[in-house]
């Protein structure tokens, strides 16, 4: 196991005063935001500096040669002979029994508490003890290499529940989905042995050409194994372009003919032989129909696909029908589609952006073309190259400058009419941001905009048959003094027997995040379903409805707020009393993939410990209690169902390998108006073979930082923060400031208005009260301070603040530097408007750029190509630090990399760019540069 420890530390900052409170402005407002990307990482070389790294953390160089692991082997080796006396054991004991009130009493000068767990070494750092993960010297520490080689993720199954209408009757109950395995597409059940396969092979031909299936669609409407008057859509050759959006070839597949067709343009002659790269293909609810996009137009066929129209014909490099553009995909939808059918199929309703008027920014690609497939490893040939760069230039809104302008349209499909949707005498303007749409029924579609800073949200529905648009219903998120962000789509339900239908929503009630019940499209006036002050729903977890067992399912932070249990409600009850479907009396960080009919579930144990996956029977794992009156949870059944990852594989690979200790902590930092403490939390990483005593460690400090983003949780993580911990023999810590997510909105709110500004104060506060407390083994010299994204800009903001007084390293990669430099929905969200807060300028940009001289070395890191933040950030920075004669730095860019810095080999460099740099910061390479 990966020895991470569920006890939660408490620590009070007892010196320091953080709650200072800038004067709020007028209130007028990314999974992954701003990370990395999660395709894998490329195996590379073990290089010379692997081998110094590996000495070090075996014990070369350490304080105390007991530290040795020869040493300790032989100590134990003759205290086994030596206790053979009864004699010497007395007084062995006695003089242990001495030494142990000694190191009592000196120790309880510590002011945290930790509690003891069974298994491990145990320390003790303060008055209480902590275990350790088991560590064997015959072992190797965790390495870069060790991570790239896969053996300590135990990764999920990428499962597709089918949904009732695609199972036939006496199916019903087993639980069945799709999944690949190897070459295979195949059908299996959850419970039982069940097996069908739907393609043998993921390769076919086509006019000669060979193709590699990528994705298949079943058909909605038809039961999976129905071989005529059925076909299923398959994707290949596919090519991304930003986060979600991608070209692809799609193909029709009639299994009862094993013909394979391309889908293609209605009435396309002259590119009959060509095939087209499509945006996106997919079924209809009911599967009579197939929707496509072509180069920002929509098409739909009928369910044979042997007749298709163009539905509309606006579409250009700047005007989006039905497709999300640059910052809608980014910042908003978190997806590249923008259209929603009704459940009878008789309207498509769908959004269209114009960026006609959005300013635009040019990538330079000096490698690759733009556009062009992604290529990770390519032709790196001497002959390759060109003699220009290419450039490509995107619609980019920054911050105050025109967004894309929202049109809404309904398109009634057997009339083939259009209608746009008149919002002129709504709050709805052209700037308005749309954050979520959904139809609750066949006559109501119910949208959520705001005004372009997203502190404003407008719920509207529209009428098909009377063309009717009515707002029903407004949040002001000024009253929790917050923002609104992208969030889980709402869930329609239905209501009553009269096929009524209602829907789950989340709102902000008691400064949580919780569920409520609107009982119509209509409803102002919802039924809170949870309530709680001291949890809330998570935002980013969907949520699950059981119509026949009126249960509704969701993931809550009830435990603690480093904690998501999955939780159940019986909504037919007006008592809204909660079942605990997870042990909420441990630790526990849950993900939830329900069937369409919530009948069945992927249940993700995400950690603390080392995750599974397994599929449940929900009828079986919440059930009737003995008089039927209620539900109980069966925790029983949950632990017997075996894992369908490679749990077992991963549980012994990694009892091969030496890894770090992590402990879940809390740091009071002061208190909220009302008196109640502010804490933040944070995780300690502890080297492999750590030693309370004789060793002063290097300390790394990691740190996101984003508003309502949260990094410290109980997932179980096994990432480049735990190879530096094993690899360099350091103490590294994950921090989440005021602001970040996971907590309260009271907790997150403070981030209005100021980015940069309790970021860098909350983070060295957390830093060196951590330092404070553990000073006899903290290597104070050898502090480091790292993040991505979000995270650079924090690093560049710590530095600064700092000036070198706790950190003396740090590394920004593609930072932000000035958040005028980025896009506007995400910054105005949390900032609000340029001319109204003069934030933008004091805070939310680097400022002191002399104060970087005080540090002992820093680095930068950046993709030229990133589309997201852009290179300007560190050009402007760079230019800056010229100006003021700032030279302690290094820099490394990326050719033709985006955000993620993937491009030839990228990736692979820019990790082991980071391991041999903090290597040399902390072996004192660096305390010679000027």
């Amino acid at each position: 196991m990966f020895g991470k420890r569920v006890e939660t530390e408490e620590y009070e900052l007892t010196d320091r005063n953080l709650n200072v409170d800038i004067e709020r402005q007028h209130h007028g407002h990314s999974e992954d935001e701003g990370n990395s990307s999660n395709r894998s990482s490329e195996e590379s070389s073990t290089s010379h500096i692997f081998s110094a790294i590996d000495n070090l953390s075996k014990g070369a160089g350490t304080d105390d040669f007991t530290d040795k692991l020869t040493f300790n082997s032989v100590v134990q080796k003759y205290d086994r002979i030596l206790s053979a006396s009864k004699k010497y054991m007395a007084l062995a004991g006695l003089c242990g029994l001495m030494l142990w009130i000694s190191m009592l009493i000196w120790y309880s000068r510590g002011s945290y508490s930790r509690k003891s767990q069974p298994n491990g070494i145990t320390f003790q750092p303060g008055d209480n003890s902590v275990s350790l993960s088991p560590f064997n010297p015959q072992n190797q520490n965790l390495t870069l290499d060790v991570l790239r080689s896969g053996k300590t993720f135990s990764f999920r199954a990428p499962i597709r529940w089918l949904t009732e209408k695609q199972v036939p009757e006496d199916k019903l109950k087993d639980g069945l989905y799709l999944i690949r395995i190897g070459d295979a597409y195949v059908v299996k059940s959850s419970q039982t042995d069940y097996s069908y396969t739907i393609l043998e092979s993921s390769d076919f031909t086509y006019n000669g050409q060979t193709f590699t299936v990528a994705d298949i669609h079943l058909n909605p409407s038809k039961h999976f194994d129905s071989i005529t008057n059925n076909f299923l859509i398959i994707e290949t050759d596919i090519t991304n372009k930003w986060r979600k959006s991608k070209l692809s070839l799609y193909w029709k597949y009639e299994p009862d003919k094993k013909i394979i067709s391309p889908l293609a343009l209605p009435d396309d002659d002259d590119n009959a032989n060509e095939l087209i790269k499509l945006q996106f293909a997919s079924f209809s609810p009911g599967g009579s129909y197939v929707l496509y996009c072509y180069a920002n137009n929509l098409y739909l066929t009928n369910g044979t696909i042997d007749s298709t129209i163009q539905i509309t014909y606006s579409g250009s490099p700047e005007i989006f029908n039905g497709v999300t553009d640059w910052i809608y995909e980014e910042e908003v939808i978190g997806d590249d589609k923008l259209f929603w059918w009704s459940p009878d199929e008789e309207n498509l309703s769908f959004a269209t952006l114009n960026d006609t008027m959005v300013s635009k920014y040019d990538l330079d690609y000096y490698v690759k073309e733009p556009g062009s497939a992604d290529d990770y490893a390519g032709d790196t040939s001497e002959d390759n190259f060109k003699q220009y760069p290419s450039s490509l230039k995107i619609n980019y809104p920054k911050v105050g400058t025109n967004n894309p302008a929202l049109s809404m349209f309904n398109y009634h499909i057997k009339e083939n009419k259009i209608s746009e949707l008149d919002f002129k005498a709504s709050s709805v303007q052209a700037d308005s941001i749309l954050y979520e749409a959904s139809w609750i029924d066949n006559d109501n579609f119910l949208m959520k905009t705001t005004d372009r800073t997203s502190s404003y949200l407008t719920k509207t529905v529209f009428k098909p048959l009377t063309s009717e648009l009515k707002e029903v219903a407004n949040e002001d998120a000024a009253s929790y003094n917050g923002w609104i962000s992208k969030t889980n789509v709402l869930k329609p339900i239905p209501i009553d027997s009269d096929h009524k239908f209602g829907y789950i929503d989340r709102v902000v009630f008691n400064n949580q995040t919780h569920l409520a019940l609107f009982p119509g499209a209509n409803s102002s006036n919802p039924r809170i379903l949870t309530n709680s002050a001291k949890w809330s729903v998570l935002t980013e977890s969907p949520i699950a409805y059981d119509h026949t067992r009126n249960l509704l399912y969701f993931v809550a932070t009830i435990r603690s707020s480093m904690d998501a249990h999955l939780m159940a409600l019986d909504i037919s009850k007006k008592d809204n009393n909660l079942i605990n479907v997870t042990d909420t009396s441990k630790d526990g960080y849950y993900d939830i993939q329900f069937s369409h009919s919530a009948k069945f579930l992927s249940l993700s144990y995400m950690g603390p410990f080392l995750p599974w996956q397994k599929l449940i029977d929900m009828e079986k794992l919440v059930a009737a209690s003995g008089d039927q009156s209620s539900y109980v949870s069966n925790l029983k059944y949950l632990e017997s169902q075996p894992p369908i990852n490679n749990y077992k594989q991963t549980e012994t690979s990694i009892k091969e390998i030496n890894l770090p200790t992590k402990t879940y902590r809390t740091m009071k930092v002061g208190t909220y108006s009302d008196g109640e403490d502010i804490i933040i939390n944070f995780i300690e990483i502890l080297p492999p073979g750590f030693k309370r005593r004789g060793k002063k460690y290097p300390l790394l400090v990691y740190a996101y930082g984003g508003p309502g983003i949260q990094t410290v949780n109980k997932e179980h993580s096994i990432d480049f923060q735990s190879v530096v911990s094993a690899s360099l023999n350091a103490i590294v810590l994950i921090i989440d400031p005021k602001g970040t997510g996971g907590q309260s909105w009271k907790f997150q709110s403070i981030a209005y208005g100021k980015l940069g500004y309790n970021e860098p104060r909350d983070i060295s506060s957390v830093t060196s009260e951590y330092i404070k407390q553990n000073k006899p083994i903290i290597n104070t010299e050898r502090t480091a301070i790292w993040g991505w994204s979000y995270g650079g800009f924090t690093s560049l903001k710590t530095l600064e603040y700092d000036k070198g007084e706790t950190f003396k390293y740090g590394i920004a990669v593609a930072p932000v530097t000035n958040w005028l430099f980025y896009d506007s929905i995400y910054t105005e969200r949390y900032m609000g408007m340029p001319e109204s807060n003069p934030n933008y300028s004091k805070y939310a940009r680097i400022n002191d750029f002399d104060n970087f001289k005080s540090a002992k070395r820093f680095l930068i890191m950046h993709g030229t190509a990133d589309d997201n933040v852009h290179i300007q950030n560190s050009l402007w920075l760079m230019d800056k630090f010229n100006s003021r004669g700032v030279e302690n730095y290094d820099v490394h860019f990326f050719p033709d990399s985006d955000h993620s810095i993937y491009f030839h080999n990228a990736n692979t460099i820019v990790y082991d760019k980071l391991l041999h740099w903090l290597y040399d910061a902390f072996t004192g390479k660096f305390d010679s540069l000027k």
